[in-house]
């Protein structure tokens, strides 16, 4: 609309000319349009040939005459004859103060479109709601949707990273939904540690204003360490040796295991050397020097899981063995 208004040439080449004066042949148009920094509402009544003006400021006879001078010179220029036209205007609440134009244009729109009255006043806390609705409205069509729908807002993705990913079942990728949320916020299932099927994921309710917290393994990052308790005999391979790690008894301190992410090409994929290829995988070591020497274990990246309740002497030893530091464990 700004540059119907402002070009002193067609806005629109030859070709589409025929395209613009069928826009023409509809019931109604509505735009906003920008003079001097300040934007003004018009709609327009094509076979009326009526153009409603509305100023967040107020429509003073100066600023009818020269909206009406400019619309009809556009109108000339995209048809033929001379066009005339008229111009109206009707009560409506005006801005109080510099900024708030466009939203007061975009509120007056919004009853036009729905066809109800304009508001016969807007308090500064009603365009402050209206604004924090226009927020959550661009948030919530923003990239046709994906932006709320389809972004993890843990880990900023479509699809779980391939960290998160590993050791789960595609069937348990759904996703859980903030029930408070505006706009909305949606994680997937595995980033919350939720490892559950998409079809039962539909029944989790989930408030994010609480802390998130994320399952221990799916949280770790490459170079971190966790330090876990062996609860049962599910660990099986440890990647330091070839004794498996279940054949170890569950007491002190065989029933420590050090936990660590590698990053490495695709199971079954191409070999490359192209990082960006390259997927994480979950690792399990005995708590032995021999079967941790290829590992870099950093004593400020050294986490140590909820579930381990207490450390024993047993377990202290074989720490200070690989050089970790215990007072971080604390």
């Amino acid at each position: 609309m700004s540059n119907l208004m402002n070009e002193d040439r067609p806005f629109l080449s030859p070709n589409y000319k025929k395209k613009f004066q069928e826009l023409f042949s509809n019931e109604q148009l509505i735009g906003l349009y920008s003079s001097a920094k300040h934007w003004r509402l018009m709609v327009i009544y094509p076979k009326q040939r009526e153009v409603l003006l509305v100023d967040p400021f107020g429509e003073t006879r100066s600023t009818l005459r020269q909206t009406k001078q400019l619309w009809e010179a556009s109108m000339t220029r995209h048809f033929e004859g001379v066009q005339t036209w008229q111009i109206n205007s009707t009560q409506h609440p005006k801005q109080t103060d510099m900024i708030s134009c466009g939203a007061f244009c975009l509120k007056f729109a919004e009853c036009i479109l729905k066809g109800e009255d304009l508001p016969a006043n807007i308090s500064s806390c009603d365009m402050n709601d209206f604004r924090r609705e226009i927020a959550i409205n661009l948030i919530q069509i923003g990239g046709d949707g994906d932006w709320c729908r389809n972004i993890c807002r843990l880990c900023d993705r479509t699809s779980p990273p391939p960290s998160k990913r590993a050791g789960t079942n595609p069937k348990e990728w759904g996703w859980v939904c903030c029930d408070k949320c505006e706009p909305e916020m949606w994680y997937h299932g595995v980033c919350l540690g939720i490892r559950r099927s998409t079809e039962h994921l539909k029944n989790v309710s989930f408030y994010c204003n609480k802390p998130v917290v994320q399952d221990e393994i799916l949280a770790l990052e490459v170079g971190e360490t966790l330090i876990r308790q062996r609860k049962n005999r599910k660990i099986s391979k440890c990647y330091g040796c070839s004794v498996p790690i279940k054949n170890a008894p569950l007491e002190a301190p065989y029933d420590m295991v050090l936990v660590q992410k590698m990053l490495g090409p695709r199971k079954g994929g191409k070999i490359t050397d192209d990082p960006s290829t390259f997927v994480n995988y979950v690792c399990n070591y005995h708590p032995d020097r021999k079967c941790t020497t290829k590992i870099n274990i950093v004593n400020d990246k050294i986490k140590i899981s909820k579930d381990f309740k207490t450390i024993e002497v047993s377990h202290q030893e074989k720490l200070e063995d690989l050089g970790i530091d215990i007072s971080v464990l604390n």
